[in-house]
């Protein structure tokens, strides 16, 4: 899998294989990745590196601080950082996360493509968070 991606990615999952192979598949496409395995650890790289940072994924199931105390805290630190929750919760609970401030969600088990493809649509001034074009003489 070969990309022209680039950005600083923080990937939030307790689970080390699930860590493993989403950053293994974000390196290959060309961005940095940050890891943190826990919610606690995430505030504490979100805090100290927010500006570094284009998008996060964010998985809800996590240890200790649950990903949506997580998620909440996040969107304190920095309310225009990209989060993308990821889950193997139904759609129902992840439209509660969606209304918590993230971008959008994945539905694990998930293709590897499908992390990449939110890391460049989701990133801070990706095409995803732009606002849609206007026609000419449409009002806004």
């Amino acid at each position: 899998m070969v990309s022209n991606s680039s950005g600083r990615v923080l990937v939030v999952e307790d689970d080390p294989l699930v860590r493993r192979g989403a950053v293994r598949f974000l390196v290959r496409a060309g961005f940095s990745v940050l890891e943190a395995t826990d919610g606690e650890e995430a505030i504490e790289l979100v805090r100290a590196r927010s500006a570094e940072l284009d998008v996060v994924f964010l998985d809800l199931g996590l240890p200790g601080l649950s990903g949506t105390a997580t998620l909440a805290r996040l969107r304190d630190l920095d309310a225009t950082l990209p989060i993308v929750v990821v889950s193997g919760s139904d759609v129902e609970t992840l439209e509660v996360e969606l209304q918590g401030g993230a971008v959008s969600f994945i539905q694990k088990p998930y293709y590897p493509r499908e992390l990449v493809a939110a890391a460049s649509e989701y990133r801070r001034g990706g095409p995803g968070l732009d606002p849609p074009p206007t026609e000419q003489g449409e009002m806004t």
